[in-house]
């Protein structure tokens, strides 16, 4: 609220006071909207160059590690590179997941075809992402289980039907307690 006090003379002497007095409180809301949109537009931007170095590193470790594949003779050497290789395309993915997620706010209502299991691997993956953070920092253990798998080729706003997921999962996720499935 600001408040403006006047005084209100008469011969040198303050004979009442005006009061003014205005609600701002929907002003300082819609600055701290910008405020925050500006922030996340700024951690997004960062996010996106973070996600773009990391991803730039995981393929040089990948060509490196099946380059020595090629050349290494023995099998212990060759096992732990074949793992290396299987860690680097594990988080090949999980960048890619996120990366994607950050640029959802790219409006976009086009229809792509793709399996229906890929958007659900993808929620549930980005989801898992989200509770490995916050379980870490309010000691919640909840986990997700996929039971079933489909072999449904769907034509949508995949990004849309992704979030919608996600939507749900963190949704549900908000009614359990310290731990659930």
């Amino acid at each position: 609220m600001n408040i403006i006090i006047y005084p209100i003379m008469k011969n040198d002497e303050i004979m009442a006071i005006d009061l003014l007095m205005e609600d701002v409180t929907r002003l300082i809301e819609l600055k701290y909207k910008l405020s925050t949109a500006k922030r996340l537009n700024l951690v997004s931007d960062i996010g996106k160059g973070f996600i773009h170095s990391i991803n730039n590193k995981v393929n040089v470790i990948l060509n490196q590690t099946q380059l020595l594949l090629r050349i290494s003779e023995k099998e212990s050497v060759s096992q732990g590179l074949r793992q290396i290789e299987q860690y680097i395309h594990d988080m090949t993915e999980q960048v890619r997941r996120v990366y994607s997620f950050i640029d959802e706010g790219a409006e976009s209502s086009e229809e792509k075809e793709e399996f229906f299991d890929n958007i659900v691997d993808d929620a549930v993956a980005f989801v898992r992402i989200h509770f490995k953070v916050d379980d870490s920092s309010r000691s919640r253990n909840i986990s997700i289980d996929k039971i079933c798998d489909y072999d449904i080729n769907i034509r949508t706003n995949t990004k849309f039907l992704r979030e919608l997921f996600i939507w749900a999962m963190l949704r549900v996720s908000s009614y359990l307690d310290k731990k659930g499935t």
